[in-house]
């Protein structure tokens, strides 16, 4: 089982790995627990698992299937 992250360890990985494209808006607790996140380009926010994030290469990719899968939501 590896070391687990800190919020500031974190939010420092995740701007070195986006150049500072998203901001988290709720603090890091576990690799599993959905956090809110914006990306800084277009303001749009989702809830994100941390873990599915540093994992995802295309971070605009994840913000689009979130925004995608919202307005199929609600077309239903």
């Amino acid at each position: 089982m590896g070391k687990s992250l800190t919020d500031e360890e974190f939010n420092r990985r995740v701007n070195k790995d986006t150049q500072g494209d998203y901001t988290f808006l709720e603090p890091y607790i576990r690799r599993h627990s959905k956090i809110l996140c914006r990306h800084n380009t277009c303001g749009y926010e989702w809830k994100v698992e941390p873990e599915a994030f540093l994992g995802n290469k295309n971070k605009t990719q994840t913000a689009v299937s979130s925004e995608l899968d919202l307005k199929l939501s609600l077309v239903v």
